[in-house]
């Protein structure tokens, strides 16, 4: 490459360096001119709290200057700070490394304050070391100041329900006023015929003008006869403006009027002085003029109670002749009470109960409930009428009761009203109707099974006598072919027809069982009582029972007490206990069979070590034609059970799973 043409690059990348360098800077004062314009404010600062960067909008919003900052640390302000507020900012920054959006109330250099919205954090390299602090940091007076007004409101709103006179609510209306708006002087005028009085005054000397005449000058009377707000910039051009002087001394520039209307009509005038000129705006007035708004209604419930009080003669006479017991709370201090609610609690005289707290009356149980409702009622909030409670005796009985509650205003409270009804005797004949109502579902479901039951014991009944003729006649020539067989061939050592002949006898003879269990069950039971005792009843069926080998039986009964028994009956309730606990012992087992004497009965136990019931199906084996056996029809339980019952006895059975069962038979003696 020649001289001349590394001349020519070298001039190239020296311009084009020049360009970049150029657009650096334009870049670097953008960014600058953005930083410094931005409305909130900005701060960095290295980890001794030195300041790195700081934009215009922190110095403003903290009152300080720049250089002041810059030459200080993050400490120059701060000191301006409450200690409990440094603390937190120091806590927020050790356990979490950040601190959002904190409200806080700055106190300027030049004692001004300032509400402000600060975000505090570490700033941190790339490897996550601390480098420093930042920050940014938001002016939020108006909206503090907004949230402070709208506070206001509502606490006004709050205090004049309350208020029991004009004066009272005069007084209110001013010392919230001056909390918002800071005015230096102002009145509250109240027309009386012809004229505006005014009754209450702070900040100003009224002297002679007191009361001022409907049909005079005065921005005041303007305000009554235009029922229209008056704002007034400066007082020296309002040709209708009466001078007044603030206690101060000084003369008012600055006035702002609104009329008080209650139904339709202007019934006041709230009134504001200043002595500086355009001391009051738009958004003052429409402030002030929902104070009057309060104050409007405020009268209006005033004039109303005015009314009642005129008619409370008449009012207190139809309560004291009510049937029912009438109270009047305020809070929960009764505060009026008729006879009959002094009789309700077992006083005489009303006068006993008033001034109580109405809760020491009420059964524990619904004094919260009472109290909540009460209170709640008489704050405005929405509240159930009528509902039912339980209310003390002097005697410590309680007495259900319903009462009717609403919303009234006493002697310029806010209070409740309540109609009490004493229903203990209604409480107890709802219960005795839900109560017999339940028995007679249970009577109605008891009634329908036993229905069901003898339709079907009526079917059974039928099938057994159908059963019973048309099987007895053939199992009987059965009996006499193989009694003739046994005759012929018994003799002939036969071993092969022996055996066939024992198997013919034996399936008679549990055939003509089957037909004789389907008999007994439908047929009604009649008893022939006779005297004896357990121990007899338990060894005359263990000797109709043939025992396996592989079971031992234990019988512990007793000999007493002695039982009147239909013997044979029982007997067949024993022999089949002892058949069921032998097959439920096939491996062998032992099998005990004790009595005890209880109050007025006596219980025989059948134990056996078999394998038990399965809990799911305990529940039927007490039902007819329910069997677990390969054989069997199933009615050998039911017919127990039907025996015992007759006899005015029970049967019952506890089982355990490859332990064994215990059925327990209950007889009654006299």
């Amino acid at each position: 490459m020649t001289d001349v043409a590394v001349e020519n690059v070298n001039a190239l990348v020296e311009q084009e360096g020049q360009a970049r360098s150029e657009n650096a800077r334009e870049e670097k004062r953008l960014y600058r001119d953005l930083f410094d314009s931005v409305g909130e404010g900005i701060f960095q600062t290295d980890l001794e709290g030195r300041y790195l960067i700081v934009n215009p909008a922190f110095a403003s919003i903290l009152g300080f200057e720049m250089d002041e900052l810059l030459e200080g640390n993050i400490s120059t302000w701060q000191s301006h700070l409450p200690e409990d507020v440094i603390q937190e900012f120091q806590r927020g920054i050790l356990e979490r490394g950040e601190l959002r959006e904190k409200v806080i109330n700055f106190a300027r250099p030049d004692g001004s304050e300032v509400w402000a919205e600060l975000s505090f954090s570490v700033r941190r390299s790339e490897d996550g070391s601390p480098l420093g602090y930042e920050g940014v940091v938001r002016e939020i007076s108006d909206r503090v100041r907004y949230e402070r007004r709208l506070e206001a409101l509502h606490q006004h709103a709050s205090e004049l329900v309350i208020a029991a006179n004009i004066e009272e609510i005069a007084e209110l209306t001013f010392k919230t006023i001056e909390w918002v708006l800071g005015f230096q002087g102002g009145d509250f005028n109240l027309k009386e015929g012809d004229k505006l009085r005014a009754i209450y005054s702070k900040g100003v000397d009224l002297k002679e003008h007191v009361n001022l005449p409907l049909d005079g000058p005065g921005v005041i009377v303007r305000t009554f006869t235009t029922k229209e707000s008056q704002l007034i910039h400066d007082t020296r051009e309002d040709d209708d403006y009466v001078e007044v002087i603030l206690d101060d001394g000084g003369h008012s520039l600055s006035e702002l009027a609104v009329p008080v209307v209650v139904d339709g009509e202007v019934e006041a005038v709230i009134n504001l002085e200043n002595e500086r000129l355009n001391a009051f705006t738009t958004q003052d007035q429409r402030l002030l003029e929902i104070f009057a708004e309060h104050v409007a209604s405020a009268m209006g419930r005033l004039r109303e109670m005015e009314r009642l009080k005129k008619s409370e003669e008449k009012f207190r006479q139809l309560l004291e002749e009510s049937m029912d017991a009438v109270v009047v709370l305020v809070g929960t201090n009764i505060v009026y009470a008729n006879k009959r609610l002094a009789e309700l609690h077992g006083f005489i005289m009303p006068w006993e109960i008033i001034g109580r707290d109405c809760l020491e009356l009420i059964a524990e149980k619904d004094r919260e409930m009472v109290k909540t409702r009460a209170l709640g009622r008489q704050k405005g909030e929405e509240q159930s009428t009528r509902y039912e409670f339980s209310v003390l005796r002097i005697d410590g009985a309680t007495v259900d009761i319903e009462a009717n509650v609403s919303f009234i205003e006493y002697e310029g409270r806010p209070a409740s009203l309540a109609f009490i009804r004493n229903i203990t005797d209604r409480k107890k004949m709802e219960k005795e109707l839900r109560e017999y109502t339940d028995r007679l579902e249970e009577m109605v479901k008891e009634r329908t099974a036993m229905l069901r039951e003898a339709e079907r014991m009526a079917a059974i009944g039928e099938l057994a006598a159908m059963v019973g003729h048309d099987l007895r006649n053939p199992l009987t020539g059965i009996m006499g072919a193989a009694y003739y067989l046994r005759k012929r061939y018994g003799s002939s050592g036969d071993d092969e027809t022996l055996k066939m002949l024992e198997i013919i006898e034996h399936d008679i003879k549990y055939s003509d069982k089957i037909i004789s269990d389907l008999l007994d069950y439908s047929k009604n039971i009649n008893l022939d009582p006779s005297k004896t005792d357990p121990r007899s009843l338990v060894r005359e069926a263990l000797d109709q029972v043939k025992i396996p080998e592989n079971v031992a039986v234990f019988d512990l009964t007793s000999d007493g007490p002695a039982i009147e028994v239909d013997d044979q009956m029982i007997k067949r309730v024993f022999v089949n206990l002892i058949t069921n606990a032998c097959d439920a012992m096939p491996a062998g087992g032992e099998l005990i069979i004790e009595s005890q004497r209880t109050r007025g009965a006596v219980e025989i136990s059948f134990t056996d070590t078999g394998n038990g019931i399965p809990e799911e199906i305990i529940a039927d084996i007490w039902r007819p034609l329910f069997t677990t056996k390969a054989k069997g029809m199933g009615f050998g339980l039911s017919i127990c059970k039907r025996i015992l019952e007759s006899h005015g006895g029970s049967i019952s059975v506890v089982s355990r799973p490859e332990e064994g069962t215990t059925f327990t038979v209950r007889l009654p003696y006299t």
